[in-house]
């Protein structure tokens, strides 16, 4: 799909894909706000993307101490991420926009899930799902998201428990006890991910 940029420049455009191989429906729309607010000018875009950055590193750090308690290691952690060679690409080239806006909300869905893992509801649940949506609409690469849950289950959240006291009965909101239990829980995760997978191969062909 083209787009209009400005809309009183006949001959700009903006390409917008809407198919997974090209970043589907977020990246486009963050382009248009971008060049609404600030024009053309490179200059705006570039500011977005360190900004981005910046909101990833901040919530890569809120997650990693929430779930550790450990502030002097979740700030090495997240300065290491902030200035990491890796994530020059993503935040220097105005088209890689994507990527940072994948990690954006991929770290909202980990803050939500480790939100959630502490007092399991219905309603954080669905704040989970609705963050790794968006993210896989930003960009559908992150398909090993239920995994890296179940590993985050075992570690640091330790919700997996080998064997259950029989002389304490569980709280309505304590966390799951069994594998099975958290394999079950990750299922709409995984119909998502087969999903995307899906379009994603059938947008390729």
């Amino acid at each position: 799909m083209r787009v209009r940029f400005p809309p009183s420049a006949p001959d700009e455009y903006l390409e917008v894909s809407i198919i997974p191989k090209l970043g589907l429906a977020f990246g486009g729309l963050k382009a248009m706000i971008d060049v609404q607010v600030g024009g053309t000018d490179a200059g705006s875009h570039h500011v977005t993307n360190v900004l981005l950055h910046l909101v990833n590193t901040l919530l890569l750090f809120g997650f990693l101490y929430r779930c550790t308690g450990a502030a002097g290691r979740s700030v090495f952690v997240s300065a290491l991420f902030a200035v990491h060679p890796l994530h020059v690409e993503s935040v220097a080239w105005v088209t890689e926009r994507k990527d940072v806006l994948s990690t954006l909300f991929l770290l909202s869905a980990l803050r939500a899930y480790a939100i959630y893992a502490r007092r399991p509801s219905v309603g954080r649940y669905l704040i989970v799902v609705a963050c790794f949506v968006a993210s896989l609409m930003a960009k559908p690469m992150l398909v090993t998201f239920p995994l890296v849950l179940l590993l985050l289950d075992i570690w640091p959240l330790g919700r997996l428990r080998l064997c259950e006291r029989k002389d304490s009965a569980r709280q309505a909101d304590s966390p799951p006890s069994t594998w099975r239990w958290l394999v079950i829980e990750k299922l709409p995760l995984f119909i998502l991910v087969s999903a995307s997978s899906a379009v994603t191969y059938f947008a390729q062909r």
